[in-house]
């Protein structure tokens, strides 16, 4: 059996969408060889005809993508929740204290409101939720 090297300079794909009605459309998308970085001939086949794919059925539904293939590389762009400290911090829970113990006890917020709010900027330690929870409305 004889093996000859194949030269691709182009790979098109077809994306066929069909409704159990009857009703279909297609998309054919072109395009060449993904040579970037250090593939191999096959590797830059897979990662053209992978590209293509997502390329032929996002036309095809004409939807935007939320975030674009990346290929394995992760920014420096850090979510919310890694942008969120790990605890509440101390020095602005005691900063805040004064506020939220007339709040709780005026009846204006509950402890848990506090707890909330706390958490949506970082997670309340359990020091920090005993020591709410210490705190009663006036008149109880």
């Amino acid at each position: 059996m004889e093996t000859r090297p194949v030269t691709v300079t182009m790979i098109t794909i077809t994306c066929h969408l069909g409704h159990v009605s009857g009703h279909s459309i297609s998309n054919t998308v072109s395009g060449p060889m993904d040579s970037s970085g250090k593939k191999n001939p096959i590797q830059q086949m897979s990662s053209a005809v992978t590209y293509l794919r997502r390329i032929a059925l996002v036309g095809i539904l004409g939807v935007a993508c939320t975030d674009e293939d990346v290929d394995g590389y992760s920014p420096d762009i850090k979510t919310e929740e890694e942008e969120k400290p790990a605890a509440y911090p101390d020095e602005d829970f005691r900063l805040n204290l004064p506020d939220w113990t007339a709040r709780i006890e005026s009846g204006r917020n509950t402890v848990q409101d506090i707890i909330i709010s706390m958490n949506s900027k970082a997670p309340a330690t359990p020091q920090q939720v005993k020591h709410l929870q210490s705190i009663q409305k006036k008149g109880h």
